[in-house]
């Protein structure tokens, strides 16, 4: 324990060169741009059709769109339409159960 302790300080103590300190720097801020990017993209879209069930049980498309955040749209585009549903799929928001299609996709 006390000799990997040593190494790891004999490590960190070792000197850096100007280019590889900007280098390693460079990735790390790369690496946050294109983490924000991805986040923010998935935020605004990637969602799924929410289904309602009929009195037979069968699932049709709403006309609505939820995300993974639990955001949810009226309306959208792809969604809209009565259409029954291609992969029945469920989740939770805040506790409270909702059906989507997991083969169709929308954006919110």
């Amino acid at each position: 324990m006390n000799n990997e302790f040593d190494e790891l300080a004999k490590s960190l103590a070792q000197s850096v060169t100007r280019r590889q300190a900007f280098k390693k720097f460079g990735v790390g801020v790369a690496g946050m741009v294109l983490a924000t990017v991805g986040l923010s993209s998935q935020e605004r879209g990637g969602g799924y059709c929410t289904l309602s069930v009929d009195l037979n049980g069968n699932y049709y498309t709403d006309g609505g769109c939820i995300n993974g955040k639990c955001n949810s749209c009226i309306s959208s585009a792809s969604c809209s339409g009565v259409m029954p549903a291609v992969e029945v799929a469920f989740g939770a928001c805040g506790g409270f159960p909702f059906a989507y299609d997991k083969a169709r996709k929308c954006s919110c």
